[in-house]
């Protein structure tokens, strides 16, 4: 099930970096009025500030010490959080062109492929708690 995450993984870190470029490439032109496009941007803006933090701490205090399938679970949670919070300001670019909405879709992609990376050390870390009591309590 972990090799599946891993290929998933990369799988979204491909897709997310071609859309950031494709998005920066095939950009469409303005329309309508300015108002609408600063109101996106700080919508885009303020959900890749709040997501980030919250999905990261959610998905910490979820995966600790649980089983695989509860693993599995938020890790595609975390994973597909990313992809939306990517999709969303590469959207927001093509309609508005600003900057700020290409760097963050940058940001939620370097996220997405350094800290959503699928790996259960949590797990390892109980066993060896667990194989280090266990040691303890023979020598007394």
């Amino acid at each position: 099930m972990e090799k599946n995450l891993k290929i998933m993984h990369i799988i979204l870190c491909i897709a997310s970096v071609l859309l950031i470029i494709y998005s920066y490439r095939m950009g469409m032109n303005k329309i309508g009025d300015i108002n609408h496009y600063v109101t996106l941007q700080g919508i885009a803006v303020l959900l890749t500030i709040i997501t980030i933090p919250i999905i990261l701490k959610v998905y910490k205090s979820k995966t600790t010490n649980c089983d695989d399938k509860t693993f599995y679970k938020w890790n595609l949670i975390r994973m597909g959080t990313m992809v939306f919070v990517i999709g969303f300001n590469c959207l927001v670019y093509s309609i508005v062109h600003l900057t700020s909405q290409l760097l963050c879709a940058i940001i939620s992609a370097i996220v997405l492929i350094f800290f959503c990376m699928p790996k259960k050390e949590v797990e390892e870390a109980v066993k060896e708690q667990k194989e280090n009591t266990n040691n303890t309590d023979t020598t007394i």
